[in-house]
């Protein structure tokens, strides 16, 4: 099945010796994906929303045919509540520079978000007098689901936003966000679920989530880099004002007053990355498909987790590893080897053709929460292997060898 896979991404076909473990990062691209950028540029390049003709409006079918595709794949009642944003961060930028936080108002997050979930609402906290807390952690890395009980049982507060990873990108652990989701529904508290990690892990369905906001990045998911999803309830995105201000976001403009375009693309200002968009369409259908192939999402977890599994079986025999954190796992793993830097591991492992990420992985936070500077982190992708864990494991064994 993997071998299959492979051969749809041409990176690994003439690289035979790659073994690509930094999918967290970003992922590789499948022809199919690649071949959509082409196609776009070769038959339908035109601007959107702008010309009045044939061209014109084969890319405005596209555009819109492309939020329509990441509406169903994620479960959204429309393609009204799909915005093309560049990536998760900007997505996130955009909630906390539209959004009518004030002084005195509080927003929950925890330590082990990516810099994206957390860098915008310090922001905020400054610069509106906001108040940032964060939810407790377990030894483990996993939320502590009593710290966040007692933050909104305490009365007198005014809480207005929960913004939770969905899955973290350094340890590897799926946050149960439903339950505390529900909770800040009772108390009519606002949620915004990072999924820039997960979504290339488990099914996403915002409707059974119930969040009322979702980001993430279409380079994390196979697709291309350069646009990003906001999926936002049509009744919130309505009451939002745009963060982004130009053209095409608008329907009338007068210099006494200005008229915002209809959803989505009052928040789309300017000309988006048109074949990128439609691009990650096609990386969305190809996944779907792929998924299928296998038996659905439930049987695509099980191999993840068992592939998962081998390699913390592995690590466990290489004498002065340590694993970051807890928990299940679902393709990432983060560890350090007992008096090496983990910049020089990654570096050594270069020279087998290992590609991993070494340092903060933009979560320093969690890292000095946990008392570490830095990890190594190998990270799964759909095209991973068997094959791949053991020869990441053979580099690692020569590094723990040179440095013991």
């Amino acid at each position: 099945m993997v071998n299959s896979i492979k051969q749809q991404f041409p990176i690994f076909q003439k690289n035979p010796d790659l073994v690509y473990l930094d999918s967290a990062s970003t992922t590789q691209k499948p022809e199919v994906v690649i071949d959509s950028i082409i196609n776009h540029y070769a038959n339908s390049n035109a601007n959107v929303h702008r010309g009045l003709y044939n061209l014109a409006y084969s890319a405005d079918r596209a555009w819109q045919e492309a939020h329509e595709t990441v509406a169903k794949y994620i479960n959204a009642k429309s393609y009204k509540e799909i915005v093309f944003t560049r990536n998760s961060t900007e997505s996130l930028n955009l909630l906390a520079n539209s959004l009518a936080l004030k002084e005195g108002d509080i927003i929950l997050t925890t330590k082990l978000e990516h810099h994206s979930n957390l860098l915008p609402w310090l922001a905020i906290q400054e610069k509106r007098g906001v108040k940032v807390e964060f939810i407790d952690l377990l030894d483990s890395g996993e939320m502590d689901y009593d710290s966040f009980m007692d933050m909104v049982k305490k009365e007198g507060r005014n809480i207005k936003l929960l913004t939770l990873s969905h899955m973290s990108n350094v340890l590897g652990i799926l946050n149960p966000v439903e339950k505390y989701i529900k909770v800040a529904k009772q108390i009519g508290v606002l949620t915004i679920v990072d999924a820039a990690q997960s979504i290339a892990h488990t099914s996403i369905d915002v409707q059974k989530l119930g969040c009322d906001f979702l980001v993430f990045s279409s380079h994390k998911v196979y697709g291309p880099s350069g646009v990003g999803v906001l999926y936002g309830r049509e009744v919130l995105l309505n009451d939002l004002p745009p963060f982004l201000k130009g053209g095409e976001m608008v329907k009338n403009v007068k210099l006494s007053s200005v008229e915002w375009n209809e959803l989505p693309w009052k928040f789309e200002a300017g000309t988006p990355a048109i074949e990128a968009g439609v691009a990650m369409a096609a990386a969305l259908n190809w996944l779907d498909q792929e998924i299928k192939s296998v038996g659905g999402w439930e049987q695509y977890s099980r191999n993840e987790e068992a592939l998962t599994k081998k390699a913390l079986d592995m690590l466990s025999k290489v004498e002065g590893i340590e694993i970051v954190g807890g928990g299940d796992k679902h393709g990432v793993i983060s560890l350090n080897i007992k008096g090496t830097h983990p910049h020089d591991i990654a570096s050594i492992l270069s020279d087998s053709s290992v590609c991993v990420r070494a340092g903060y992985h933009c979560a320093q936070p969690l890292h000095e929460a946990l008392g570490l500077p830095g990890s190594v982190r190998l990270s799964l992708g759909i095209y991973n292997d068997e094959g791949d864990i053991k020869k990441f494991i053979q580099a690692v064994e020569k590094v723990a060898k040179l440095f013991r």
